[in-house]
C-alpha cells in the first residue's frame, strides 16, 4: 500500500510538471523598430517607410498576424508586408496584416508603407504603435511588448531633414510659377544652423537635430515662419541650438517701426511659449562665436580667458555654458565680470580650455508692457532677436521688409507685417 501511495505521488508530480511546462512555452513577446530615422516632410508623399516587427519570444510562439497604427497626421497610401494580406483603414490610421507566414522567435517581419503628409504639418515627434498575434487573424492570442514601449516607434512628421552645426537650409516658397527666386522676392527664407550652439558646444557635443521650418510668408492669413526641431533618437537634446535666416516679407503699408523690428515673434518663456511681441533687435549682427577659451574660473568676479580673439569696445556680454556674464574690464587674460546676468544662474565652470567663452547677440527682455503682458520676464535673455532689417519703398506708399532673424530654444514663431 505504501509503495502504491509513493507511485501515485510520483505520477501526481509528473502530471503537475507536465501542466506547468506550457507556461514557459507560451511566452510571447515582440518589439518594433525602424531601420533608419523616419522623417516625413510636410506636403510630400514618402515611399518605402519600413517598420520592422521582431519576435522576441523565448519559446516557440509564432507571429501570424499584426497591426500597425500610425499617427493621425499622416495618411497611409499603400501598405504591404513580406507575406500575407494588408488592409488599410485611414479612419483608425491602422494597417492590418493577416495570414502572414509565421515569424518564428528571433526573426523579423517588415511592413512597408507609402505615406502622405499634409502641407500644413508642423515638425514634431509622433508615436506609432504595433501589435502582434499568434492567430491568423488579429485579436487571437496577443503578444506582449518585450519591454516597456517596445511596441512603439518614434517618427518625425512635418520635419525637413537632420541638420548639423554649420549646415545651411533653404525653405523659400515663391509665388506664381514664373516668379524668379531671389533674396528680394517675397517668400525667400534661407539660413543656417550656427557653427556653435549658444552655450559654446560644437563638433563632438553639437549634435544634429531633426528640423522643420514652416514657411507661410505668402499666406495672407498667416504671414508667418515657424521653426521646430527635435533630437534624433539616442542623442542628447540640443536646447541651445542656434539658427539664423533671412526672410523677405510681402509688401505692406506698415511704416518702419521703432524701437523694435516690424516682425512679431514668440519664444519659449518658462514652461511654454510666450505671446507674440515686437521682435527686439540683437546686441550684434554677429552669430555666437568664441571670444576665447576658459583658462580658469575663480568663482567670484574674475575669469581667465586664453586664446582671445578681437573683443568689443567697452562693456559686453559673454556666455559660458548656460551662464551669461557681463565683462566690465579686460586686463590681459583676466576679465572682470558681473555674474549671472540676463536671468541666468551662476555656476563654477570647470574643464579648462574645453569650454568656449562665447559672444551672445541676444538682448534682455525690455521693461515694456508689450512684453510683460505677453508672459516674458523683464531682464531675462530674449531667445529671438532681429540681427538686421531693411525696408524698401514700393509704389503707392508701400514697403517691403527684409529681416535677418537670430533664434535659439524651443519652437519660435515669427509673423511678418
Amino acid at each position: 500500500m505504501k509503495s502504491m501511495r509513493n507511485l501515485l505521488c510520483v505520477l501526481t508530480a509528473v502530471v503537475t510538471v507536465a501542466f506547468a511546462l506550457p507556461a514557459v512555452a507560451l511566452d510571447k513577446t515582440f518589439s518594433i523598430s525602424t531601420p533608419t530615422t523616419t522623417i516625413l516632410p510636410a506636403g510630400q508623399t514618402t515611399s518605402n517607410v519600413v517598420v520592422r516587427f521582431k519576435n522576441d519570444s523565448s519559446g516557440n510562439s509564432t507571429i501570424k498576424s499584426l497591426t500597425l497604427t500610425v499617427s493621425p497626421d499622416v495618411t497611409i497610401v499603400t501598405a504591404s508586408g513580406q507575406s500575407g494580406n494588408a488592409a488599410v483603414n485611414n479612419q483608425t490610421h491602422t494597417v492590418t496584416l493577416t495570414g502572414i507566414m509565421g515569424v518564428k522567435p528571433g526573426l523579423t517581419f517588415d511592413v512597408t508603407l507609402q505615406l502622405s503628409v499634409g502641407s500644413a504639418a508642423v515638425c514634431g515627434m509622433s508615436t506609432w504603435t504595433g501589435a502582434a498575434f499568434a492567430g491568423n487573424n488579429v485579436g487571437i492570442t496577443a503578444f506582449s511588448p518585450v519591454s516597456p514601449h517596445a511596441n512603439e516607434v518614434t517618427t518625425y512628421v512635418g520635419c525637413d531633414f537632420s541638420i548639423a552645426c554649420g549646415a545651411t537650409l533653404d525653405k523659400s516658397t515663391f509665388g506664381p510659377p514664373n516668379t524668379a527666386p531671389g533674396p528680394d522676392v517675397p517668400g525667400y527664407a534661407v539660413g543656417e544652423r550656427g557653427a556653435y550652439n549658444v552655450d559654446g558646444s560644437t563638433s563632438g557635443t553639437c549634435f544634429p537635430v531633426i528640423f522643420g521650418l514652416t514657411n507661410n510668408i505668402l499666406d495672407p492669413n498667416a504671414k508667418r515662419v515657424t521653426l521646430k526641431y527635435n533630437p534624433p533618437p539616442g542623442t542628447l537634446a540640443q536646447p541651445d541650438a542656434f539658427f539664423s535666416y533671412d526672410l523677405a516679407w510681402q509688401v505692406t503699408s506698415k511704416a518702419p517701426p521703432s524701437p523694435y523690428s516690424v516682425v512679431q515673434s514668440q519664444w519659449q518663456s518658462g514652461a511654454g511659449l510666450g505671446g507674440l511681441v515686437p521682435t527686439p533687435f540683437c546686441l550684434s549682427a554677429v552669430e555666437p562665436a568664441p571670444y576665447g577659451t576658459l583658462g580658469s574660473d575663480s568663482g567670484d568676479g574674475t575669469i581667465v580667458v586664453n586664446n582671445v580673439t578681437a573683443l568689443p569696445n567697452g562693456k559686453f556680454f559673454t556666455q559660458i555654458q548656460h551662464e551669461v556674464l557681463q565683462v566690465t574690464k579686460v586686463t590681459g587674460t583676466t576679465w572682470t565680470v558681473l555674474r549671472a546676468q540676463l536671468g541666468t544662474t551662476q555656476v563654477l565652470h570647470t574643464g579648462g580650455d574645453v569650454l568656449n567663452v562665447m559672444s551672445t547677440p541676444f538682448p534682455a527682455v525690455p521693461n515694456d508692457p508689450l512684453f510683460t503682458n505677453a508672459g516674458y520676464i523683464v531682464g531675462t535673455q530674449a531667445k529671438v532677436c532681429a540681427a538686421e532689417e531693411t525696408a524698401a519703398s514700393a509704389s503707392g506708399g508701400m514697403f517691403q521688409y527684409f529681416t535677418t532673424i537670430f533664434e535659439t530654444g524651443g519652437d519660435p514663431v515669427h509673423v511678418g507685417p
